[in-house]
């Protein structure tokens, strides 16, 4: 055993003694609450877990018999093992409560002891002044809750890590790790993010041509008649070069050139030819499609315009009802 379980075990063995038979008060007060066999069981069983070294069994047994007979000699074992756990701001309480209950019964000696172990707890606790952007938010330190916001006053926790968190209706719970030094004071900042406003996304959907119009501020058909336009222009440019390279041919033929030149010239000029046709078709599908779009998009969203575009073997059409 320790030294320090020694000591426990001398001071609780004491406050039995006290307990169940020398302290006049004492049994009257166990008398009243009807309550002095489960305070003597309670004390037994803690003093047994401070013997193994369960500080923390021993805890919860010594507050069942203070609550069964609640003798101001327990808080002072009360805060011996609150020390023992570093739970420092829970030690000093019990000690203070202690020399407040047992004022002029508490022996001179015992009391500078008590004194100076307060003296010293005074260094390993610091405070904390927690504040949140947000209104009656349910504030949680290591878990357990000190209050809502805007809190009464500082909080004192021990040293070491700290885990602040805080719960508020229609939020996410936000939580905060902060190294808590002895002897100075945080000031912490809970801080719930800010809802923003869903940006508006514009409608792009085929099915809604006026939406698009309005959203880019021109017509598309004017976008499908600059393309018919280009796809026109590159179509005769195209005529133009194959109709040169035609001429090269024939030109070629009066001067009785060879046959691989002549070859080269036909080819440039029948590829030229076909792409001369591809842009001549897609004008006219581009053409087609603009005259659609044109007569769909429409001002009045109940207009009954229909139309459809049909493409066959070496024709294109374009049929339908406009009102």
């Amino acid at each position: 055993m320790t030294t320090r379980a020694l000591q426990y075990t001398w001071a609780l063995g004491s406050l039995l003694v006290c307990l169940l038979g020398g302290s006049a008060v004492a049994g009257a007060q166990a008398e009243a609450s009807g309550s002095i066999e489960a305070s003597r069981d309670h004390f037994n069983r803690g003093v047994e877990y401070v013997q193994d070294g369960d500080l923390k069994g021993a805890l919860i047994e010594f507050k069942r018999a203070y609550a069964a007979a609640a003798n101001y000699r327990v808080l002072y074992n009360l805060g011996q093992v609150e020390n023992e756990l570093r739970n420092y701001t829970e030690a000093q309480a019990y000690f203070q409560r202690y020399l407040k209950d047992g004022g002029d019964d508490i022996p001179a000696a015992r009391r500078r002891e008590v004194e100076a172990l307060i003296a010293k707890l005074a260094g390993r606790i610091a405070t904390l002044t927690i504040r949140s952007n947000v209104s009656g938010a349910e504030v949680f330190v290591d878990g357990v809750s000190v209050g809502k916001t805007p809190l009464a006053g500082p909080i004192r926790v021990s040293t070491g890590s700290r885990v602040l968190s805080a719960a508020a209706s229609g939020k996410p719970r936000i939580t905060q790790m902060v190294e808590a030094a002895g002897g100075e004071s945080l000031a912490v900042q809970l801080r719930f993010p800010l809802e923003r406003p869903e940006p508006q996304r514009a409608d792009f959907s085929a099915s809604s041509p006026r939406r698009a119009e309005e959203s880019t501020g021109v017509h598309p058909a004017v976008w499908l008649g600059i393309g018919s336009g280009a796809l026109a222009v590159g179509a005769g440019v195209m005529a133009y070069l194959a109709s040169r390279d035609a001429a090269k041919y024939d030109e070629a033929v009066q001067r009785k050139t060879t046959a691989r030149e002549l070859d080269e010239l036909d080819s440039r000029a029948r590829t030229k030819a076909l792409v001369t046709d591809i842009l001549l078709g897609a004008t006219v599908v581009s053409t087609a499609i603009t005259v659609i779009v044109a007569t769909q998009v429409s001002g009045k969203p109940d207009t009954q315009d229909r139309a459809q575009l049909s493409i066959g073997p070496g024709s294109i059409s374009v049929r339908g009802t406009f009102q």
